[in-house]
């Protein structure tokens, strides 16, 4: 059901844009509590469905923790995905920076 779900949006669009996690990502003392590792990500759905996707650098959070994005294309669209992806960082240059430590 959630292949086919998945698959008639694609019917109408060439790539979805959406982040990676729902939330920033915690702290790294946080994200060794159990908690935190039974939360899904929104890469999971892609992963189950076939997808190809790529996760690209789109910042930081307030603490200084790297934020990221993903684009999702439709099965067997790599080039699409990449494409995509490759663009975004042409215009942007979030892939070279690093948090104030």
């Amino acid at each position: 059901m959630i292949q086919q779900a998945v698959a008639a949006l694609f019917q109408h669009i060439d790539v979805l844009l959406c982040p990676t996690m729902p939330t920033e990502p915690p702290t790294y003392d946080a994200s060794l509590a159990d908690t935190w590792m039974r939360r899904p990500g929104l890469t999971n759905l892609f992963n189950l469905t076939g997808q190809p996707a790529v996760a690209f650098p789109t910042g930081f959070s307030a603490q200084a923790l790297p934020l990221s994005a993903q684009i999702v294309g439709r099965p067997f669209d790599e080039a699409t995905v990449l494409r995509a992806a490759h663009f975004y960082q042409g215009v942007t240059d979030w892939h070279t920076r690093h948090p104030a430590l």
